[in-house]
C-alpha cells in the first residue's frame, strides 16, 4: 500500500510493503522441509511484525501425507505469537488434493483450533501451473 495514492478516507498513514523468503529442500523420497523468513508492515504504525515458518512434510503413501509446522509472528515492541500446527493431505487425483489442519498456541498448548477444511486445485494451462486455494476455518476450543 502507498500511502499518497489513496483516498483521505482509505489513506495509510505509512508505507505497508510485505516480503518473505521461502524455501524449499527435499531430503529423501518421503521427507521434506520447508522455511520462510520474512517481515510486513500494516500501514499504521512505522513497525514492523516479523515471521517465520519451519515445516517438515511427509509422504505416507502415494496418495496421502501429513506435515508439522511451527511459526510465528514477533511484532517489533509488542509480544511474539508461537504456533504448532499440523495436518494430513490427500491427493485425490494429479490435479486435486484436500487438506485438514489443526493449530496449537505455544507456549500454553491448551487451546486447539480446527484451522482449515480445504481443497487445491492445479490448472496447467501452456505449461505454467495454476494454483486455486480454498479453505474455511472452523474455531474450536
Amino acid at each position: 500500500m502507498i500511502p499518497d495514492l489513496a483516498s483521505s478516507k482509505l489513506k495509510a498513514e505509512y508505507y505497508a510493503p510485505r516480503f518473505r523468503f521461502t524455501m524449499q529442500h527435499t531430503l529423501s523420497d518421503k521427507i521434506s522441509l520447508g522455511y520462510n523468513l520474512g517481515a510486513e508492515w500494516d500501514g499504521e504504525t512505522p513497525d514492523a511484525t516479523f515471521l517465520y515458518t519451519l515445516t517438515t512434510g511427509f509422504s505416507l503413501s502415494e496418495k496421502l501425507g501429513c506435515y508439522i509446522e511451527v511459526y510465528g509472528f514477533a511484532p517489533q515492541n509488542d509480544t511474539a505469537d508461537h504456533r504448532l500446527d499440523g495436518g494430513f493431505t490427500y491427493l485425490v487425483s494429479d490435479n486435486f488434493m484436500i487438506d485438514v489442519s489443526a493449530d496449537l498456541e505455544l507456549p500454553r498448548m491448551r487451546r486447539i483450533i480446527i484451522r482449515r477444511l480445504g481443497f487445491h486445485f492445479v490448472f496447467k494451462k501452456n505449461n505454467v501451473n495454476c494454483n486455486i486455494k480454498k479453505s474455511n476455518t472452523i474455531k474450536m476450543t
